[in-house]
């Protein structure tokens, strides 16, 4: 510069700065051209920009692991919303979801220098994986279809994102855990809000509105029940009186959420939740989540009503006489004790083979009480039969190690004095959480979609934090 606003020495980093710009207008450029083309063109060549864009988007994600993480995390409304089938839209992200497991595997694997596997946990869970996918040969030999099996086996390999969540939480602390949690609080937002709109537009036709009042549809409940207990927890260690709104705002909503469900199981996992964070919090937090408790209840009576209108008298009545119908439901419900002959006809087949298991994809057959007919079928409503009925006694009890030791060592973050603030909220929000989902898991199946990936996160945060805690990573 020699005075002259229109002078400049080509430095390096001069040379670095304006070649990105013009390498970002040629991208721009050229990105607009293709567009043109493919628009002219027949609507096949529309996948041209479409794929180049995506390829792009990859591109920058790669570069920001966090942010990746994020979005895969999240992409997982692709079937969150899913109410029934498969879409294409489905289909599409769990293929990019194992992509960017074996890419985050290889990296880390093969070309990263940190290790992967730090805890008896972390070998547990790969040892859980390895041998989940060898019993593949026992489906095989015990006569299931190949396809079936494989379709039965593929949510094992979710449990995958626990590393990555894991390792974002060890390296970048507070950073990782306050963006996975955003993450997954926006996810179980976008699932509500679905759940009120199917309601409400349920209600309003005359044919299926006493299924809806009545009845239960599936409406990946466990998202709403870790939604419920994380803005609880956030609630009561809100510093600001804005924080506290916000935060009572989504307790709130999560609980009417998680009502609307009309899940007995569900609304028993979330009591439990709350009554572990009851437990763990000291008793000035006590005070404050009674009074958050009542509250909450009070703010979903009162947009209850409402909402639901001349509705909301015939709804209250019945969600009350279900949850006061808990109890007698052991012994009145058809579906509860339909589920009782299930297990039981599963636990015969353990009984035969209690060690190895039979491998995904296996035929049972029970007397199915509502059909009033012998069903064959391979889902089971209870995950820990499920998992032993499949992968044996080994494959449950390296599941339940990993579990149990993570859950004890959040124990043991929680009572010490000295642990971040972040930390303590993410520990607290993944033990309580861990205990409600074990909960619930009696009475349902572990599919790809509701149940996995809301056990892998509050594990995988966990993991992270103590690790964070304990090890502090440079």
């Amino acid at each position: 510069m020699n005075g002259n606003p229109f002078t400049f020495k080509l430095t390096p980093a001069a040379f670095w700065r304006w070649g990105r710009v013009a390498l970002a207008g040629a991208l721009v450029f050229m990105l607009a051209l293709v567009l043109m083309l493919a628009w002219k063109a027949p609507m096949g060549l529309l996948a041209v920009p479409v794929l180049l864009l995506a390829g792009v988007a990859v591109w920058w994600l790669v570069q920001r692991p966090l942010v990746h993480l994020c979005v895969v995390l999240g992409g997982g409304v692709a079937f969150f919303v899913q109410s029934s089938g498969v879409s294409a839209l489905e289909v599409l992200y769990v293929l990019y979801l194992l992509g960017y497991l074996v890419g985050w595997f290889a990296y880390h694997g093969l070309i990263s220098e940190k290790r992967i596997l730090r805890t008896p946990a972390d070998k547990a869970l790969v040892l859980f994986t390895a041998y989940a996918t060898f019993t593949l040969g026992f489906s095989v030999l015990y006569g299931a279809d190949p396809a079936s099996a494989i379709r039965v086996w593929l949510p094992v390999t979710i449990w995958g994102m626990y590393f990555p969540i894991k390792k974002a939480c060890r390296l970048d602390g507070t950073k990782a855990m306050k963006a996975l949690l955003a993450t997954f609080a926006l996810l179980a937002f976008v699932v509500a809000v679905r759940n009120f709109h199917m309601y409400y537009k349920g209600l309003q036709n005359a044919e299926i509105m006493g299924e809806i009042i009545m009845g239960r549809a599936k409406t990946n409940e466990r998202a709403l029940t870790l939604g419920t207990l994380g803005s609880l927890v956030y609630l009561l260690h809100a510093r600001r009186v804005v924080s506290g709104i916000l935060f009572g705002a989504m307790f709130a909503f999560f609980v009417a959420g998680v009502v609307v469900t009309r899940s007995r199981s569900i609304w028993l996992a979330a009591l439990l939740g709350m009554a572990v964070v009851f437990v763990l919090v000291n008793r000035r937090m006590k005070a404050r989540m009674l009074l958050a408790v009542v509250g909450g209840s009070i703010v979903v009576l009162v947009a209850g009503e409402v909402a639901l209108d001349n509705f909301f008298g015939l709804v209250f009545d019945k969600i009350t006489s279900r949850f006061l119908g808990i109890g007698e439901a052991l012994t009145s419900d058809l579906s509860m004790i339909n589920r009782f002959y299930e297990w039981q006809s599963v636990w015969e087949y353990i009984k035969v083979n209690p060690l190895l298991g039979y491998g995904p994809g296996v035929e049972f057959e029970h007397f199915n009480l509502i059909l009033n007919a012998t069903q064959v079928k391979t889902q089971i409503h209870n995950g820990y039969l499920q998992m032993w009925y499949q992968y044996g006694l080994v494959g449950l009890g390296l599941l339940l190690f990993t579990f149990v030791y993570n859950f004890r060592q959040g124990l043991r973050l929680l009572r010490q004095t000295a642990t971040a603030r972040t930390t303590r909220l993410v520990s607290l929000f993944g033990a309580a959480s861990l205990l409600a989902l074990a909960l619930a898991s009696t009475t349902e199946s572990m599919r790809y979609d509701d149940t996995i990936v809301e056990l892998c996160f509050p594990l995988a945060l966990l993991a992270g934090a103590w690790q964070h805690h304990y090890h502090r990573p440079g």
